[in-house]
């Protein structure tokens, strides 16, 4: 969740892992300059000494209004996704790039742990599991990623009165990018979702389709693209 320094006002952005988070950070730093509150390296060091439980750019609202209330910062957004393509997206992530998913894991055997690891440990996978209602704040302003971040652009644009640097956000951190980079040689294998999944995926993550409008139908006979988003 980068804080953001825009002319005399602070913007607070909530990173929602695999919603185009890092895209939008990157855009950010172009823009604006440096981001506070985030650290792309916080898994570099042994859990016992990481001086938080998740990145900083992954904070859940519960802890973050610990932290830094909300009076702080005059604005605040984040970008959303599709629940079943976030979840595909981040298994794909978490196979195919952190490699902590066995490569035989199928994502129905993935996704059905889930629960039992978030009473184990709600900040399991750096929150990349954790719903999106956990992390963004009902008062932000939110994106569809399936609408294009355009919008984001633009939004930015009115509340800092200019139309300078970047007139796009361009991709950062996609799944195909970071297959190719991790082993080119192996075919992309994309996990086949059910409709068990989907329901699944309706019945845990419920709160995000209620809280940000998405419908549960999903269409599993074409799992690589779903409302123009990306893998």
């Amino acid at each position: 969740m980068p804080l953001i320094n825009i002319g005399t006002e602070l913007a607070f952005f909530f990173h929602v892992p695999r919603c185009a988070g890092s895209a939008v950070e990157n855009y950010l730093i172009a823009r604006f300059g440096d981001l506070g509150f985030l650290n792309r390296a916080h898994e570099t060091p042994l859990p016992q000494q990481r001086w938080s439980r998740s990145s900083p750019q992954h904070i859940d609202v519960e802890a973050l209004d610990v932290v830094l209330p909300s009076s702080f910062y005059k604005y605040q957004f984040a970008t959303v996704r599709h629940p079943v393509a976030r979840l595909r997206s981040v298994f794909l992530f978490q196979r195919d790039w952190t490699k902590v998913i066995s490569p035989r894991r199928l994502f129905s055997q993935w996704l059905e742990q889930i629960p039992e690891q978030h009473e184990k440990n709600p900040f399991i996978f750096d929150n990349h599991t954790r719903p999106m209602s956990h992390l963004v704040p009902q008062t932000a302003t939110t994106f569809k990623l399936e609408l294009g971040l355009d919008p984001v652009v633009a939004w930015l644009d009115s509340i800092c009165g200019n139309t300078n640097a970047p007139r796009s956000i361009e991709k950062t951190n996609d799944i195909e990018t970071l297959q190719s980079m991790s082993n080119p040689s192996l075919p992309r294998r994309v996990p086949e979702i059910t409709q068990a999944d989907v329901a699944f995926i309706a019945d845990y993550y419920k709160s995000d389709f209620d809280r940000f409008g998405y419908s549960p139908d999903w269409n599993t006979s074409e799992p690589q693209t779903h409302q123009g988003s990306t893998p």
